[in-house]
């Protein structure tokens, strides 16, 4: 399935789906904001969004997350971030996922790109329209990157502390001399 009109991608128990733009996903959005294939100059993929979703759901990952990049960042269409109950488990999931891309792409499609594949409890795996983070729950708590995507940094604490803690670096260069 090319996930096209007429996809649904509908949230199981523990699964968020969010629309980056609105931060709100209801029954009349949900089958045109999940599921369609990109079509706005961001990298093409392999594997539509429902595709994954359903795929992540059959290797057990927890608390799948959903969310669309607005169009402007010209980064991915989605971000997913998913959690595994271990190392062991988020390492099946990403050959898995990562074996499946190559199955499906064409002799034109990009390779995945995997960052963190020599971590225990983090990794990252660019799927060219899709950017997926695999994490351990213990890990997902202490970044909360759906915080951090859906609400901004204005919003997320630890920007908010950085942010404060470059600007009084900023102030106390000034008075250097």
């Amino acid at each position: 399935q090319a996930g096209g009109e007429g996809a649904s991608l509908s949230p199981r128990s523990g699964e968020t789906l969010t629309d980056f733009e609105s931060v709100q996903v209801n029954s009349e959005t949900e089958g045109t904001l999940f599921g369609q294939a990109t079509r706005r100059g961001r990298p093409e993929g392999v594997l539509a969004i429902d595709d994954l979703v359903e795929e992540l759901r059959g290797e057990n990952a927890k608390d799948i997350c959903v969310i669309k990049v607005p169009e402007s960042l010209k980064y991915v269409e989605y971000l997913v971030i998913v959690s595994g109950s271990s190392t062991r488990h988020l390492r099946a999931m990403a050959q898995y996922i990562i074996r499946l891309h190559k199955d499906r792409k064409g002799s034109k499609d990009k390779f995945v790109t995997v960052e963190g594949a020599e971590c225990d409890d983090w990794m990252a795996i660019d799927l060219g329209n899709i950017a997926l983070h695999m994490m351990l729950p213990e890990i997902r708590e202490k970044y909360e990157l759906e915080k951090l995507w859906t609400l901004g940094s204005e919003y997320d604490d630890q920007s908010r502390a950085i942010d404060f803690l470059e600007k009084l670096w900023t102030l106390g260069s000034e008075y250097d001399d």
